[in-house]
């Protein structure tokens, strides 16, 4: 994977004609290309990594702050921010110094072969349960938007679950190459924007009905439900299981394109979660749901709009943990039957 070229110094220095360099244990420069790498841009892969960061966690922000208090709540988004930033940059430096490129891998240099397998179990089970979640998603919005937008009376849940994995989810999954899930991952951060949108604008109209004022009684700078908080924020901002598929997919995989891709898709993961959390804590306070949409009656039809948003940025974040489940069952297949040659990481 790490291969030496020649140096010229007569060369003039061009950005696709980087060296590959053989690692000796010593971390790269920051323009040094990495492996063979793939075939996204880096915009194309901030689309693809800002989407594993934003997936179903971005609806419970609102109640995550009134759990917090309103005061920890918003440093807590940044401080999770910046720890996840951390992370992932420091996961990807460790994985080139160590010449392993997969979570597992790195998890078996550094504790052996029950690292390796511990971390493929955890990374399939995260993956897994939250596929299961985008699909509990999807059957709890879609048919409620059909039965209103339609004048229906009922839509059976498990028919549009199975249509819905059938026809758009699957031919998604089936896709070879990760870096293919950029327009979809596009398609799932514009549907979250005007999600939160309308619920910056909606949210304070319906709250007025209900009467819900904001007054210094109402709401807390802290709480003592804090942790549950937390742990809801940082579920929203889990991304280290796909980093390593992200960063190989980079059409130039060096540390710094990875850095960039690192801060943009955080940050932009962070003005989208701090708008949605704002917005919907300040328009109901204490009596903020879980699930912010359910403060929404099912016969508003703007909320109803933001249903159908909701499940369309579901149905075009499943492939992105879907890619994350095959690699751990391909590599599990490949170590039991003795298989080490090459990774499953990006392909499907």
């Amino acid at each position: 994977m790490f291969t030496a070229l020649p140096s010229n110094e007569n060369e003039s220095e061009d950005v696709h004609d980087k060296k590959k360099i053989q690692m000796k244990g010593e971390l790269p420069d920051y323009d040094v290309i990495i492996g063979n790498g793939g075939t996204s841009s880096i915009s194309l892969a901030v689309f693809n990594f800002t989407n594993s960061i934003v997936g179903a966690g971005l609806i419970g922000i609102p109640y995550a702050i009134q759990q917090c208090g309103f005061a920890i709540g918003f440093v807590m988004i940044f401080i999770i921010a910046y720890m996840i930033y951390t992370s992932v940059v420091m996961l990807i430096d460790c994985g080139i110094q160590m010449k392993k490129l997969d979570l597992e891998e790195l998890a078996e240099k550094v504790i052996g072969k029950s690292g390796y397998y511990i971390a493929l179990i955890f990374m399939f089970i995260f993956a897994f349960g939250a596929q299961i979640a985008y699909m509990v998603i999807i059957g709890d919005t879609v048919p409620s938007v059909l039965e209103a937008v339609f004048s229906i009376d009922h839509v059976d849940r498990n028919t549009v679950i199975v249509c819905v994995a059938t026809c758009i989810v699957l031919p998604l999954c089936l896709l070879k190459d990760i870096s293919n899930l950029s327009y979809a991952s596009c398609i799932s951060i514009c549907s979250d924007i005007i999600l939160v949108s309308i619920v910056c604008i909606h949210g304070p109209q319906r709250s007025e009905e209900e009467g819900i004022n904001l007054e210094s009684g109402d709401f807390e700078l802290t709480n003592t439900a804090l942790f549950a908080g937390m742990g809801a924020m940082s579920f929203t901002f889990v991304c280290q299981h796909n980093s390593f598929m992200i960063f190989q997919s980079l059409r130039e995989p060096t540390r710094g394109n990875w850095q960039r891709v690192a801060c943009y898709s955080l940050t932009l993961a962070v003005v989208v979660c701090l708008a949605m959390g704002l917005a919907g804590y300040f328009s109901f306070l204490d009596t903020v749901n879980g699930d912010i949409l359910n403060n929404f009656s099912n016969s508003d039809y703007t909320a109803n709009i933001g249903r159908g948003l909701l499940a369309i940025s579901m149905m075009m974040t499943f492939p992105m943990e879907c890619y994350v489940s095959k690699h751990c069952l391909i590599s599990l297949l490949k170590s039991m039957s003795g298989d080490n040659t090459g990774s499953a990481s990006g392909t499907g």
